[in-house]
């Protein structure tokens, strides 16, 4: 063998070339059948090495023990494993249960991308994460997933929360036991807690809300602290900010509530226009809205008109905007005006015309009953300054019986806001028997007798009606004086028949 010895260059080989300039050492064999043999030694021998640091990185050995080529990083041996390495333009020959991506060492696994976290597998805490920057902050917690860019990006102490999808509780940092599923589902959670959220942009901007259920496209997107409300549908409880005790169901459900609180909305739309927002205060504003567009219109202006309404059906109470304590049952239930309180419409198409008043059945109904006739309360007890003023005849002598039909059309113009004319062609033609209600009014009137089988209308759209049950006492009244003056009579005739009598038997 040959060699060639140059100023800082050192070639060993067969051959007589002279070293490359480029390394210090230039090993060559023209046979190519020869190699290079490192230093041997054992795993016993290369871990007791004494005194490697820095100034020894780079150092090189082969240890028969693993049967594999080590070097000195600095501060560790690294192990350079055979047929280690995972080609970037694919592999083969791998065998399913024997090859694998991952650590055979007791360490957490992170994948990378373009140097920052884009994976995370964690055998200790028992997280998972996979995206980009997915899980930024390995966090102290355990039993997380987050799948998705940025999902659970800022989570540091926040235990058991689960999402899926690009930004989904992304700045959680403390809160447990969160579901995001869905872009940006939750994004702005920080300590909220047992918060479900499934759909893009659902809950985006919870802070610290508790126990809110929002699935659908942008549900409870505005919440910030409230709790306790469930939005299903897409823009359900959109607006809401720090009103609880909500349930919206239905695309755009109590879509535009901000700080109302104890509503429950069903359909389409229901309860959508209500708005106010008490000054930023949460209030309790107790509605019940299913049906499409149910309460649709309505709008408090403070914390006591607004409330309490009750609305089951199709277009149910549609048209009510301050009323409070209402109740409307059937397909377009209503009301006729915007403000009615205390009041209750039974039946498809059944109309409210004032406040504390009850309407069961539309303008097309003809028969109205049940097995037993209708009770009015009547006790001694609760009655107070009774009056024993109420006329007989001289009442009953005003009235006037009429035969009549409906006029349903104008019928239907004055209860109806929306012209309904269901009843037109089932009333009309049809003869009725009993009086007018401002002609018994009038005699009442005349008489000065404040007579309560009148219902006088309370507001332009309401109707004249009357109670025709109340027409029994004047009716007993009218009985009683005539028996009265019957008895009279008949006195009269005894007396005049003994005084005939005793003129023809002198």
């Amino acid at each position: 063998m040959a060699s060639a010895i140059h100023t800082q260059n050192v070639a060993i080989n067969d051959n007589g070339l002279v070293a490359n300039t480029h390394s210090i050492l230039d090993v060559d064999v023209s046979t190519n059948d020869k190699g290079v043999l490192i230093p041997r030694l054992t795993t016993t021998e290369r871990t007791s090495i004494a005194g490697l640091g820095v100034a020894d990185e780079g150092l090189s050995l082969y240890d028969i023990t693993t049967k594999s080529f080590w070097y000195w990083d600095g501060g560790a041996w690294i192990q350079l494993a055979a047929n280690a390495g995972w080609s970037i333009s694919g592999n083969a020959g791998t065998i399913d249960g024997t090859h694998f991506l991952g650590t055979v060492d007791n360490v957490t696994l992170n994948i990378r991308v373009n140097n920052q976290r884009a994976g995370r597998i964690d055998h200790v805490l028992f997280n998972t994460f996979w995206g980009y920057q997915s899980g930024n902050t390995p966090p102290t917690s355990g039993d997380n997933t987050g799948i998705g860019y940025q999902a659970m990006f800022s989570n540091t102490s926040g235990a058991r929360n689960s999402s899926v999808g690009s930004a989904a509780l992304r700045n959680n940092t403390s809160g447990v036991q969160n579901i995001a599923v869905g872009c940006k589902a939750l994004r702005d959670n920080q300590n909220g807690n047992h918060n479900v959220a499934v759909g893009y942009e659902s809950m985006l901007q919870n802070l610290s809300g508790q126990f809110n259920t929002g699935v659908g496209t942008g549900s409870l997107y505005n919440n910030t602290t409230a709790s306790w409300n469930v939005a299903m549908g897409a823009g359900a409880l959109f607006w809401n900010s720090i009103g609880e005790y909500n349930t919206g169901i239905g695309a755009q459900a109590l879509g535009q509530s901000t700080t109302a609180s104890q509503n429950t909305a069903v359909g389409f739309q229901a309860l959508y226009v209500q708005s106010f927002n008490n000054g930023g205060a949460a209030w309790n504003s107790n509605n019940v809205a299913v049906g499409y567009q149910a309460l649709w219109s309505n709008l408090s202006s403070n914390t006591t008109n607004g409330v309490g309404n009750t609305a089951l059906g199709c277009l149910a109470l549609f048209n009510n905007i301050d009323g409070f304590n209402n109740t409307a049952v059937g397909v377009n239930a209503d009301v006729n005006a915007g403000s009615y309180n205390n009041s209750s419409c039974f039946g498809a198409n059944s109309f409210i015309t004032a406040s504390n008043q009850v309407r069961i059945g539309n303008a097309a109904i003809t028969s109205i009953g049940g097995q037993v006739g209708w009770t009015t309360l009547s006790d001694k007890r609760v009655k107070t300054n009774l009056k024993m003023n109420v006329p007989g005849i001289e009442f009953i002598k005003r009235l006037q019986p009429v035969t009549y039909e409906y006029d349903q059309e104008a019928l239907n113009k004055m209860i109806s806001p929306s012209g309904n004319n269901l009843a037109i062609t089932t009333k009309n033609n049809r003869r009725y028997t009993g009086f007018l209600a401002q002609d018994v009014e009038k005699a009442a009137n005349d008489l000065g007798f404040d007579f309560s089988g009148v219902d006088a209308p309370k507001n332009e759209n309401d109707l004249y009606g009357l109670r025709y049950g109340d027409f029994t006492v004047p009716l007993v009244k009218a009985v009683q004086e005539q028996q009265v003056m019957i008895e009279d009579l008949q006195k009269q005739i005894i007396e005049l028949q003994t005084e005939l009598k005793k003129l023809k038997d002198p």
